[in-house]
């Protein structure tokens, strides 16, 4: 009865019969549901209504999750979306494409392009609805960075096409001092580290990411965000962190907890024979400061394994 219920509302003249119909699917969509309406939802892909077509499409999201291979061409339908210009639906595009790379990168490789295009248009300001604090559509910005960090960073010929993309992404917000710019900055660094066959774009968002060392002292969350990308770009080489010795260092004395765990992670993925006995000299110090018993134990692990690793 509830399937009969909905596919008669999908196919309703009122959108707000459709609209509540696509909602249900996308809560509490089923097999069963995906064998019947499958068809019905993927033709309301290319309904009048843009909030129909948005509804569909995460409607499909679900039933292909369901029942993989329900919806006939998938993924051509969802690059198709990347060319609305309704920010809606594209924002829409962008979340199901997220989604789907974090499962299965290599099979959403056929969207890079696209991607790359779209991002440009928006640095541009050829494609912008809207600025958020001087940044053109910065959420959307940090969708597509983050799709391309995860889509390319095995793949060193779609690496190297991305590159550039990444860098004027950086570039654009970079001199700019708000929260905004802060987060594509951010968000470029990493992947940027993602794009580890490109040393030059990861050297850039090591200097970019200097940045948020200005503001330490007053915001401690941008320098717990440039940790984390320091932790990241020193996967790739540890060369690019070593001017920022002496701001590690002084994060294992921030009031903040949860900087000085990070840091401390840091260093131990960069102990070298030269700074061995600085920083265990510093995990050892905050292993007495601290009250936390099982923060604690995990720093003596740490400790003792780095000591026999590095034992002379």
């Amino acid at each position: 009865h509830i399937i009969a219920s909905i596919s008669r509302d999908l196919t309703n003249s009122d959108e707000l019969n459709v609209v509540t119909a696509l909602n249900a699917i996308i809560k509490m969509g089923n097999s069963s549901m995906a064998s019947a309406l499958s068809v019905t939802v993927t033709n309301l892909f290319n309904h009048k209504s843009l909030l129909v077509k948005k509804k569909s499409l995460l409607a499909m999201q679900k039933l292909e999750s369901v029942l993989p291979g329900c919806i006939s061409q998938y993924r051509e339908k969802i690059k198709i979306s990347l060319q609305e210009v309704e920010p809606s639906v594209l924002n829409t595009s962008l979340n199901l494409i997220l989604d789907e790379a974090q499962q299965n990168p290599s099979a959403w490789t056929c969207v890079v392009k696209s991607l790359c295009s779209i991002l440009k248009q928006i640095i541009e300001k050829k494609m912008s609805y809207y600025d958020y604090q001087k940044i053109p559509e910065p959420y959307m910005q940090i969708k597509i960075i983050r799709i391309l960090g995860l889509l390319c960073r095995k793949d060193k010929v779609q690496a190297v096409e991305v590159a550039p993309f990444i860098e004027q992404a950086l570039q654009r917000a970079d001199y700019i001092n708000t929260d905004a710019s802060y987060a594509i900055v951010f968000e470029s660094a990493l992947t940027a580290a993602s794009l580890f066959f490109e040393t030059s774009l990861v050297e850039k968002a090591s200097l970019a990411i200097g940045r948020f060392l200005n503001f330490n002292a007053v915001n401690p969350n941008l320098a717990y965000m440039a940790i984390k990308v320091l932790e990241r770009i020193s996967e790739v080489d540890s060369k690019f962190i070593r001017d920022y010795q002496m701001f590690i260092l002084e994060s294992l004395e921030s009031p903040d907890e949860t900087l000085r765990r990070t840091t401390l992670d840091l260093l131990c993925k960069n102990i070298t024979a030269e700074n061995k006995n600085i920083v265990i000299s510093k995990l050892l110090a905050r292993l007495c400061s601290s009250n936390d018993k099982s923060f604690k134990v995990e720093l003596s692990k740490k400790i003792f394994h780095l000591s026999i690793e590095y034992s002379d």
